[in-house]
């Protein structure tokens, strides 16, 4: 990346900063029945309302020392981590998705709905590690990236995307029958919509990622399984995980894969 990109792109890696702040807030107070678009962010021991120059991603936090301006209680690394996810997000959004115009890449349809539905997955992701549910108006929220992509990637056929919405969800409903309990229903309703965002392919492809990384977890939650520690764990952060990855470099890791085995 040139500096006239990174100048260029800079405003936009500071609002998905935000942006993910903000939906930081959302998971935080949807759960609990509170309202994210009323009332200013908050201290979350001594409710001292935050300043705008105590919430600049990532800055603020380092400038405060991860402590409130007020109470000096310490700030949970949790909200500049999510900040600097959220800059992340927009920047490799920009670079794989932007559009070129021969000095910098440009923001366009494709970024915006590559960044929408991150944006909702990773306020699915904390909400389902909090209450073990995906909400059913996440899920909603998501069929407006997935209708979005149909314009901005329509190199990804409607038939494609059609197969897509059943290609993972309904192997998840007809194993949840077997065996309840084993898959959320918000699992399976996520999975339809991304199925219809990504196609068929990359579809299979997040879950299987998302399958592999939830395996390992599993397995290292079991070897190191304590009295009263809990035999499940939310599955939706790594469908979430899964489908963010093969936005980014499913197509490499699906022509990788097909390389070995055939």
């Amino acid at each position: 990346m040139t500096w006239i990109e990174l100048i260029y792109s800079l405003p936009f890696i500071l609002m998905g900063g935000c942006i993910f702040s903000f939906a930081d807030v959302v998971a935080d107070r949807l759960p609990r029945k509170i309202s994210f678009v009323k009332g200013r962010s908050y201290c979350p021991s001594c409710g001292h309302t935050l300043a705008w120059y105590d919430m600049i991603p990532v800055v603020s936090w380092l400038l405060l020392r991860g402590k409130c301006r007020q109470c000096r209680c310490r700030i949970p690394a949790r909200y500049p981590v999510t900040e600097a996810m959220g800059m992340a997000a927009a920047e490799l959004s920009l670079l794989c998705f932007g559009g070129w115009n021969g000095y910098w890449h440009e923001i366009n349809l494709c970024v915006l709905t590559v960044f929408s539905l991150l944006t909702l997955l990773l306020i699915i992701t904390q909400i389902d590690q909090q209450t073990m549910e995906i909400p059913n108006g996440l899920v909603i929220a998501c069929i407006v990236p997935a209708v979005m992509a149909v314009f901005a990637f329509p190199n990804v056929k409607i038939m494609e995307r059609l197969i897509g919405i059943f290609s993972v969800s309904l192997p998840l409903f007809v194993i949840t029958l077997a065996v309840p309990g084993a898959f959320g229903g918000g699992d399976i309703k996520l999975m339809a919509v991304i199925g219809f965002f990504l196609g068929w392919k990359m579809s299979l492809t997040a879950f299987m990622l998302a399958v592999f990384s939830g395996g390992i977890y599993g397995i290292g939650l079991l070897l190191s399984k304590k009295k009263g520690a809990k035999e499940q764990f939310a599955f939706g952060p790594f469908l979430c995980a899964g489908t963010a990855i093969a936005l980014f470099v499913g197509k490499w890791l699906l022509s990788w894969y097909l390389s070995i085995i055939f």
